[in-house]
């Protein structure tokens, strides 16, 4: 059985509210991914224009 291995992965999380923020980096950290967290859709297209991530994780709705 092979388990799934996401050490070194970029992950970006974008959320408004700090708190969701605090546990994704928190949870992230547990699989030694390198996390990227912001709070809204600009600072996202920023970063995403800069930088090559693996996954990205967007809340819907919000203030996002």
């Amino acid at each position: 059985s092979t388990v799934a291995s996401f050490s070194g992965d970029r992950i970006l999380v974008v959320d408004d509210n700090p708190n969701h923020l605090r546990i994704a980096q928190t949870l992230f950290k547990l699989f030694d991914v390198d996390i990227h967290v912001d709070t809204g859709r600009r600072e996202c297209v920023a970063k995403v224009a800069t930088n090559a991530y693996d996954l990205i994780f967007a809340r819907k709705g919000g203030n996002i």
